[in-house]
């Protein structure tokens, strides 16, 4: 979470976006991919700050919803989605167009990329979204303290 704050704060401040890091530092491992959970959580921050209006937030959190089980978020005060396009925009090359998102530029690849790495990891994605209120995208993952042949254990945060 760190390392992704800090790749991403120059982007957020030019957004005049708050960028909140609200995670403890000391958190249950995963099992997984560093890189691919690092990509994980660049995809959502980066999307998170795309349609975040000037002096909005974006906040990276961590919580605890199940046993054996991590749920890291990312919540945003921006444009938000329409309850009809929640099932769309993890599909690849969606990008939903309005007039806030007009000129926000990508491939509508992140949200479907994240999706398909966070269930390549037994994970779970879920969007909670208002128009106008904001986005909130939580990646619920697997907590293993044995690390398996092949996989490397990371630290969540």
């Amino acid at each position: 979470v760190e390392s992704v704050c800090t790749m991403l704060q120059r982007k957020a401040a030019r957004a005049g976006v708050e960028l909140v890091d609200n995670c403890p530092r000391s958190l249950p491992a995963i099992r997984g991919d560093i890189v691919r959970l690092r990509q994980i959580l660049i995809n959502l921050v980066d999307n998170a700050i795309k349609f975040t209006d000037t002096d909005g937030r974006v906040t990276i959190g961590v919580d605890f919803p199940l046993p054996g089980r991590v749920a890291r978020w990312v919540r945003d005060t921006g444009v938000g989605i329409a309850a009809g396009d929640l099932d769309r925009v993890v599909e690849p090359f969606v990008f939903l167009q309005t007039s806030v998102t007009r000129n926000v530029g990508g491939t509508g690849l992140g949200l479907s990329l994240v999706r398909s790495l966070t269930e390549l990891h037994g994970g779970e994605l879920h969007i909670a979204s208002q128009p106008g209120e904001g986005t909130t995208v939580t990646v619920l993952l697997p907590v293993d303290e044995a690390p398996a042949r092949g996989l490397t254990l990371v630290r969540s945060a």
